[in-house]
């Protein structure tokens, strides 16, 4: 991911608004293999970028924040993102950072008022027969992702993984080694049926990502 590598923000865009909720949509469609709108980027002149005040992506977000850190765009190839930051800034949330939310009815400034959390994914929920790829009207959450502040534990009939993992393994031989050992936590007796729905969510989800 090339976002705060190559990708800023200008000082026109507004703070990240999304919640939890609206992050794992995201997730969903693009699992489902929906369109997610277009971005629109302005690249600009190495001569012109410190013309310009940017700012960095949130990537470990608190809730509530309105302020992104400072860019230093010095010795890098600047791409402002002008369309698309809360899409951008959900992905890179939910796939190399985390989100701290505040527990309801809690003050803010209660030290157990906030959780940092990540995404997960339980890779034995498929949508089955009610989902067809090619209706865009399809809205319903179908795949299993939730923030979690911890791992969930491996229950039957339950398979979760951290959604960010993906990204350590482009290389479709990697990604086969990890196929096989993210089945392996499966328990000895599952029947084939799991084997294959988590099969086909991993493969899915490195599809998505890469």
């Amino acid at each position: 991911m090339n976002i705060n590598r190559r990708y800023f923000l200008p000082a026109i865009q507004r703070p990240y608004v999304w919640d939890s909720g609206q992050i794992v949509r995201l997730f969903d469609s693009l699992m489902k293999g929906f369109p997610i709108s277009s971005f629109l980027f302005w690249d600009v002149d190495a001569e012109n970028k410190h013309n310009w005040q940017t700012y960095r992506f949130a990537e470990n977000f608190r809730q509530g924040e309105i302020h992104n850190d400072h860019a230093n765009l010095h010795g890098l190839d600047a791409t402002l993102v002008l369309d698309g930051q809360q899409r951008l800034t959900s992905l890179l949330i939910g796939l190399r950072g985390s989100l701290t939310e505040k527990v309801k009815h809690r003050r803010s400034s209660s030290a157990d008022a906030w959780r940092t959390k990540k995404l997960y994914l339980d890779l034995l929920v498929e949508p089955g027969d009610v989902f067809d790829e090619d209706d865009e009207e399809h809205d319903e959450e179908i795949f299993a992702f939730e923030f979690r502040e911890t791992a969930p534990a491996q229950l039957p009939g339950q398979l979760w993984i951290r959604v960010g993992e993906i990204l350590e393994y482009r290389d479709e031989a990697a990604f086969a080694t990890y196929k096989e050992r993210t089945l392996k936590l499966l328990r000895l007796d599952a029947p084939k049926a799991e084997r294959d729905i988590a099969t086909r969510n991993l493969d899915r989800l490195h599809r998505m990502v890469w």
